[in-house]
C-alpha cells in the first residue's frame, strides 16, 4: 500500500503540471534496490521485487531503461518483460475514459473542480460568475469526465461552452438553448452534439449543411482526426434515409491547437432546413492519440577531429527503443561561426515506429512541438534555435535541430534529451444522435 501511495501523490504533482511525463528525478530511491532483488537467492524476494516494479508503473521505467544495459542473471530475463508490460499498461489509460471519485453527500463547487483535476488531468475553465463556493450533490460517488460536467452544467444553471483558448472548454453562465440533439457513443472519451444547421440554396432547396461539433476529454491530444463519410446514416422523422451529397473520402478537421474540440461538417441532400426535420444522426470517428511521452536520453560518444574536416561523427549507439517507438541520435555535427564565442551544434534525429500511422500522412508537423534540449555537462540547458522535419514516411519522422553552443564546445559528456510519445493509437468510436 505505501507504494501505491506514493505513486498516487506523485502522478499527483505531475498531474498538476499537465505532464504524463515522469522525469529520472521523481524515481523513488527504492526502485534500485528493487531491481538489485531481481537476482536474490529468495524466490520469494524475487517476486516480491517485481511486483513492487509493477505497483510504481510510470515511475519504474527510468530507471529499468537505466539498468537494463548492465542487467545479468534473472534481472536480464525480468526486466525486459516487465518494460514491455508497464508501457502496455500505461498507454492503454490513454484510451479509457477518465473517472473520477467523489465523497457521499454535498461538495463544494470548487472542491470538485479540484478533485476533476487531480484525478483526471482534465482542466476547464470556470467562469468568474459562477459562485465557486455553491454545494453540489451528484448522483453517484463514480462517475466520468463528462457525466460529472454534465452534472455541474445542470445543477448551477451553467452552459458547457467550447471556447478558442485552452483547454477549450469552459462552464459560463447559461446564455444558449439546449441543445435539440441528445448524444450517445460507444464510449465516454468524447462528446458529439449538433452545433447548426445552414440551408444551401434558395430557401434551402438544394441542401442542408450540419455542423457537428465533437469534444474530447482535454487531456488527449489527437495528432489526426477523421470521420469516414462512408459511415455516415441520417434520418427524417417518417424514417426515410437522407442522402449525402458525397459518400467518399474523409471528413477531416484543420489543425487542432490549443482546444479540444473541432467542427466536423456534412452536408445532406434533402431540403430539410431545421434540425425539426431530422430524427436522427450517426457516424463513426477515428481519433489518432499518442500514448504517454516518455524522455529519450541520448548520450553523445567521444569524438576525433581530423585535419580539415568539420567537428562530426555517426552515431551507432545512440538509440533507445521503447514499446513500438525507437528514438535516435543519427549523427551530429559542429559548425564554427565568424562570432568569436559561439558555434552551431546540429543534430540530426529520427523518431521511429513500429506500425504506420495517418499520423505522419497527415500535413501536420506535430512532432515539431515535442522539441529537443542539449544538456551540457555543467547541467546548463539550451533549447534549440530552430527544429525542422528533413524526411517523413508513413512510420518515421526526421528532424534536423541546431543549437547556439560556446565557441569551446565539445559533446563528449554532454547528451540530448528528447520527449517523444511511446506509440500512436487509433481510437474508433461510433455516435448516434437522435432526438430528444
Amino acid at each position: 500500500m505505501v507504494i501505491g501511495q506514493r505513486r498516487h501523490s506523485k502522478m499527483a504533482v505531475a498531474i498538476a503540471f499537465g505532464f504524463f511525463f515522469v522525469a529520472t528525478v521523481c524515481v523513488p530511491e527504492e526502485t534500485k534496490q528493487f531491481i538489485n532483488q531481481l537476482n536474490h537467492g529468495s524466490l520469494s524476494i524475487r517476486m516480491n521485487a517485481a511486483n513492487n516494479l509493477e505497483k510504481l508503473g510510470l515511475l519504474a521505467i527510468p530507471e529499468i531503461e537505466a539498468a537494463l544495459p548492465k542487467a545479468h542473471g534473472e534481472a536480464a530475463f525480468r526486466l525486459p518483460r516487465l518494460l514491455h508490460a508497464l508501457v502496455l499498461r500505461e498507454t492503454e489509460y490513454f484510451l479509457k475514459p477518465s473517472v473520477i471519485s467523489v465523497p457521499e453527500g454535498e461538495i463544494p463547487l470548487h472542491k470538485l473542480i479540484e478533485l476533476i483535476i487531480q484525478q483526471t488531468n482534465n482542466h476547464i475553465v470556470i467562469s468568474d460568475e459562477i459562485i465557486q463556493t455553491q454545494l453540489m450533490h451528484l448522483s453517484q460517488t463514480t462517475l466520468s469526465f463528462w457525466k460529472v460536467i454534465e452534472e455541474i452544467a445542470n445543477q448551477t444553471g451553467c452552459d458547457l461552452c467550447l471556447i478558442q483558448k485552452k483547454p477549450g472548454l469552459a462552464l459560463e453562465p447559461q446564455t444558449t438553448k439546449k441543445e435539440w440533439l441528445l448524444s450517445t457513443t460507444s464510449d465516454e472519451l468524447i462528446r458529439i452534439v449538433v452545433r447548426r444547421t445552414d440551408p444551401i440554396g434558395s430557401n434551402g432547396a438544394k441542401s442542408t449543411r450540419v455542423i457537428l461539433n465533437l469534444a474530447w476529454e482535454p487531456r488527449l491530444r489527437p495528432i489526426a482526426i477523421d470521420m469516414p463519410l462512408s459511415s455516415v446514416l441520417s434520418e427524417g422523422l417518417d424514417g426515410q434515409n437522407i442522402p449525402l451529397i458525397n459518400r467518399r473520402g474523409l471528413i477531416e478537421p484543420t489543425p487542432v491547437t490549443g482546444r479540444c474540440w473541432v467542427d466536423l461538417p456534412i452536408q445532406l441532400e434533402h431540403p430539410y432546413t431545421s434540425l425539426n426535420d431530422i430524427d436522427s444522426l450517426r457516424g463513426t470517428i477515428n481519433l489518432w492519440i499518442p500514448n504517454f511521452e516518455h524522455n529519450f536520453v541520448f548520450a553523445m560518444k567521444p569524438s576525433f577531429r581530423k585535419k580539415g574536416l568539420r567537428l562530426s561523427q555517426t552515431s551507432e549507439l545512440s538509440k533507445v527503443t521503447l514499446a513500438d517507438m525507437t528514438g535516435s541520435l543519427d549523427r551530429w555535427e559542429k559548425t564554427d561561426l565568424r562570432d568569436d564565442l559561439f558555434s552551431t551544434f546540429t543534430a540530426y534525429m529520427s523518431a521511429h515506429f513500429e506500425t504506420p500511422s495517418v499520423a505522419f500522412e497527415s500535413h501536420r508537423n506535430w512532432l515539431r512541438q515535442n522539441t529537443p534540449i542539449l544538456l551540457l555537462p555543467d547541467d546548463v540547458c539550451l533549447t534549440p534555435t530552430d527544429h525542422h522535419v528533413i524526411s517523413r514516411t508513413d512510420r518515421s519522422v526526421s528532424f534536423r535541430t541546431s543549437f547556439r553552443v560556446p565557441k569551446s564546445f565539445t559533446p563528449e559528456n554532454s547528451q540530448i534529451n528528447w520527449k517523444l510519445p511511446v506509440g500512436i493509437a487509433q481510437h474508433s468510436i461510433s455516435f448516434w444522435l437522435q432526438k430528444k
